[in-house]
């Protein structure tokens, strides 16, 4: 079996790569920070108060199951007996 080799980091891969990474998303959320408040507000006049809703459900095995209804997005929170 081959066995790989760890390369060692150079001084880019060590500190400047993730510098590069940190300042990019930094600025992508800044730049962007307008279109999020604005899309916040169009989900909040759209769907109005709460954002959140519960719904209980029954799915195939005939178990219950909780679905959390946020701003659009379904997720299933936990399956009962």
């Amino acid at each position: 079996m081959m066995t790989q080799k760890h390369k060692i980091k150079g001084p880019y891969e060590a500190f400047f790569k993730r510098l590069i990474d940190i300042v990019a998303s930094s600025l992508v959320v800044i730049l962007f920070c307008w279109l999020y408040i604005i899309l916040a507000l169009i989900v909040r006049f759209n769907l109005g108060s709460p954002m959140s809703f519960v719904f209980p459900i029954v799915i195939k095995s005939k178990t219950m199951s909780i679905l959390l209804f946020f701003g659009g997005v379904f997720l299933q929170l936990r399956q009962t007996n």
